[in-house]
Formats: structure tokens, sequence, C-alpha cells
């Protein structure tokens, strides 16, 4: 029999999280039974390249609006990717986010295949109108049971399925360390707080930065690293003027690097000595996975799925939202205490190891597809 594809679609045009979980996704299932596809949005540059340099196939579409107004124009446009989605073989479609379902799920069903979307977060709150086009999914798929409770929707446990995001631990090359550190010209000896998140709103870089004026009192060679696009996307751009203006009222102009969007994620994590997420809504993130996984000490907000990963003191520190004494507590105390830090860092290795490897999500998931797969023939 041929391998059965799965088409996944991408809703934004940029790179984050979203879109290297569903690479890492793509990738783990790849074999014998199983081949994906990814759609892109048109104009997404950095998410065609990003699928592309990985050896998968990748198919531009105009995403449908969906309107009940224009509902020719929506439905001509859902007719249009089902027919990209029938010549590409799709036998699932895996939609990658809530916002891809709503625009694409009745291609889906236009093409005759089942629908599933991931939700990567919480989602509190979805109008009556928006739930009426989310109907053809077949199955949600949740990256934490915190988000699976707060979902807008009432959900039969048969249209529900908690899966965790899983990875393999890195292993960046001897050197990647010192490297990046005469890259981004760190001074011998200093400090360097990294977080790894894209220049965005959702992102508490305001508590961050309040956090960091204390830290640089205690450890007044630190240097706070930000790795994630902070370009090409209006929204970042404007955010990222937002974020600089405050670091320089603050006085902290020379403490902050921001790299934008790199490929080299795992060798930028060696280089760093505490980890650091503050958010203001999560869902299980996977820079909090990656950097555990190469054994650093994590300090993130107590928000959505991480208290999923971290316990508290044992394989990582959680602060409360918006607290940035909190967040600078626990910073300065592992910075403090060398001990503590590598302690907790290899406490939170073990644990990714042992709960969030890349084979249990690959089993899990692949029970998934060919499970809705088999429906097409029963």
């Amino acid at each position: 029999m041929a391998p059965r594809r799965i088409a996944h679609i991408l809703p934004w045009p940029s790179v984050g999280g979203v879109e290297v979980a569903t690479l890492r996704m793509a990738q783990a299932v790849e074999g014998a039974t199983l081949t994906s596809v990814a759609f892109t949005p048109r104009g997404g540059e950095a998410v065609r390249t990003l699928f592309e340099r990985a050896g998968l196939p990748v198919i531009e579409y105009d995403a449908p609006e969906p309107s009940y107004r224009h509902a020719r124009s929506y439905v001509g446009a859902s007719r249009t990717l089902a027919g990209q989605l029938r010549a590409a073989g799709a036998d699932l479609v895996h939609c990658a986010d809530i916002l891809a379902a709503f625009r694409c799920g009745l291609a889906g069903v236009l093409a005759g295949v089942p629908v599933i979307s991931h939700v990567r977060g919480r989602v509190p709150r979805i109008s009556v109108r928006d739930r009426s086009f989310l109907w053809p999914v077949r199955r949600f798929v949740f990256v934490s049971a915190e988000a699976r409770a707060s979902f807008a929707m009432r959900l039969r446990d048969a249209r529900a399925t908690v899966l965790y995001d899983g990875i393999d631990p890195a292993t960046p090359e001897p050197d990647a360390r010192a490297a990046i550190r005469a890259e981004l010209h760190v001074a011998a000896g200093a400090p360097v707080i990294g977080m790894v998140a894209r220049v965005a709103p959702a992102k508490d870089y305001p508590t961050l930065i309040k956090a960091a004026a204390t830290v640089v009192r205690a450890h007044p060679t630190a240097l706070f690293v930000v790795v994630g696009q902070r370009s090409g996307v209006p929204e970042y751009v404007e955010h990222f003027a937002l974020v600089s203006a405050l670091i320089a009222e603050a006085g902290l102009t020379s403490h902050f690097v921001f790299t934008d969007h790199r490929e080299d994620v795992d060798r930028l994590i060696a280089a760093m000595d505490v980890c650091v997420l503050p958010t203001f809504a999560e869902g299980v993130p996977l820079a909090i996975l990656e950097a555990m996984a190469q054994g650093k000490p994590v300090v993130a907000t107590n928000v959505g799925g991480i208290p999923e990963i971290i316990d508290n003191g044992t394989t990582g520190l959680l602060v409360p939202l918006g607290d940035a004494p909190a967040l600078a507590r626990a910073l300065v105390a592992l910075l403090d205490d060398p001990e503590l830090a590598l302690r907790i860092g290899t406490a939170g290795r073990s644990h990714v190891g042992n709960h969030f490897g890349r084979a249990t999500m690959a089993s899990a998931l692949r029970h998934l597809y060919e499970e809705l797969c088999g429906a097409l023939d029963a």
C-alpha cells in the first residue's frame, strides 16, 4: 500500500514555535506508511524555506476567508485549495493551529479527506460565528491538558486528544558555546540569560525588562540574548520598536542583544547560562523543552501548559504572571548559585528525556493519523 500523505496547513507567513513544531511532527512520522506535504501561505518565504531545507515538498496557497456575506468567494477559494489538496494526494489535512482550521477546514471536506487541528494554547473565547466554520474539524489536538480544559468549545472525548510535543536532546558541536559567545561579543565570564521567542505582544517583554534592571545590579556584566523573529512582519517590527524603547528608557541597551530569526537555535542555547520565558499565555513551548534538553536551568511564567512540563523548584523555576521582582529573584538565584543551576538543569534534561521524547510523540501521532485515515477504508 502506498504511504498515506498528511497535508500540513500552516497559517502564518513567519517562522515560530508552531512552524518548527509542525516540521518536527512531519519528520517524526515520515516513513514507509506516512509522508507529508506542507502548505504554506503565499508570500511566506521564511516558512517555505524552513520546510524546503528539511526536504519536504511545499505548496503555496491562498487562504480562504470564511464569510457568510461573501459566501461565493469563500466557497470558491475553498474549492481552489481543495483542488490543490487532491492534486497533492492528501489523505488527511492537519491544520497547524486553529486559525488554519478556521480558514481551511471546508477545503479539506471538499477534498474528501478528514481534517484535524492542533490547538497550541489557551482559546477560551470563540464567537458563535467563528465556531460555525470549525465544524469540519474531526479531531482537535491539544498541546496540553490546560489547553484542552480552557477551550471555548465543549467537545466529546472522541473529538479531543492531548498530545505533548516531543523532541530529541540536541547535541551542538563542542565549540558552539565559545563560538556563539564570541559572535555576540560576550565579555569573558559574563552570564548570558537567553530567551527564545518572537518579539511579539504575546511575550511579556515589559516584565523581563523590569527584572533585567535588578539582575544587572547584581551581575553588572549580564547579557540578555533574545533569539526570535523581530523583522519581516509589521507586527513584530512595531513591537520591537516598542520593546527597544523600553530597554533604552531603563538604561539597559548595552545589556540586550536581539538576533532575529536563526536556524541554529540549539547552538545559541548552548551559549546560554540560564533560559527565561516570561509570557502572557502559552501551550507547551518548544523553547523550554529545547533548553531543558540541553540541561539549561529554566525560569518561566506560571501560565498555560508550562506547569505541565516544569515542576517548580525541581526541573525549573516558575514565577507569577507579570511579577518582575519574582522573575529577578529567580534569575539572580541561579546566577548566584551554580550548584543550584546545575541541579535544576540536570533534572530538567532527565525529565524531558523521560516524558517529552520524540519517539513518544511520534508513536501517538502515528496512531492518530492511522486511526483517522483508516476511516477512509471503512
